[in-house]
């Protein structure tokens, strides 16, 4: 089990994370924890600023790509379903998960 762990955040550490979150506790105390499996993390603090930040890393050919998007839904400017709309144009294949308040089935 302690190789399979050791895989996995050897693993993790090789990914390029964005992570989009309005609320500035929310945000500081996940990336703290974000911190320990991965070494490359972007962030924005509302949907716009991430698809902002994610069709410039797109564009780039220097830039490793972005492998996960982490995201809130509700946030201003543009929320998170928006904006996984908008990346999901662009990318389709980039994995996405959603970190939320939200309850209703809906979303």
């Amino acid at each position: 089990m302690t190789s399979n762990v050791k895989e996995l955040t050897s693993f993790s550490k090789m990914l390029k994370v964005l992570y989009v979150e309005d609320n500035k506790e929310a945000r500081e105390s996940m990336i703290q924890m974000l911190n320990n499996f991965f070494d490359d993390i972007t962030i924005a603090k509302n949907g716009y600023e991430g698809l902002k930040k994610f069709k410039k890393n797109k564009e780039s050919k220097e830039e490793k790509q972005f492998s996960i998007i982490i995201s809130d839904i509700n946030m201003p400017k543009m929320d998170g379903i928006d904006m996984i709309k908008a990346i999901r144009d662009i990318d389709n294949v980039v994995d996405i998960i959603i970190v939320s308040a939200y309850s209703e089935k809906n979303y």
